[in-house]
């Protein structure tokens, strides 16, 4: 999926008049905007695009997984350790998330 998939699926969605589905496919294409500027290094609308998307969708792993992966590049170390506790509180299963966390705790 891209983010211009959910962006079209935003759209089908208010048109059915469901705004539940709107604003989670709105989470959706943050997300894959976020992680489409993270791949390119661009971290602050990296950071920007996931926090919006991880307020759509709060219980989703992969968002706090990466927007705890921006927050760490940006320096940001208590902001990425929230993040991958957060990814771990979702997923206990999460090794990534798992393992930055033991690396950033040291």
């Amino acid at each position: 999926p891209t983010s211009g998939i959910y962006h079209k699926l935003v759209f089908a969605a208010k048109a059915r008049g469901d705004r539940k589905e709107a604003q989670r496919y709105s989470a959706l294409e943050e997300y894959f905007l976020g992680r489409t500027a993270l791949e390119k290094s661009d971290l602050l609308t990296a950071q920007r695009h996931l926090e919006t998307a991880s307020q759509g969708l709060p219980d989703d792993a992969s968002i706090s997984f990466y927007l705890a992966e921006t927050r760490r590049a940006l320096g940001d170390s208590a902001g990425a350790v929230a993040g991958y506790q957060r990814c771990v509180q979702i997923n206990p299963g999460h090794g990534r998330a798992r393992r930055s966390l033991e690396r950033l705790k040291r």
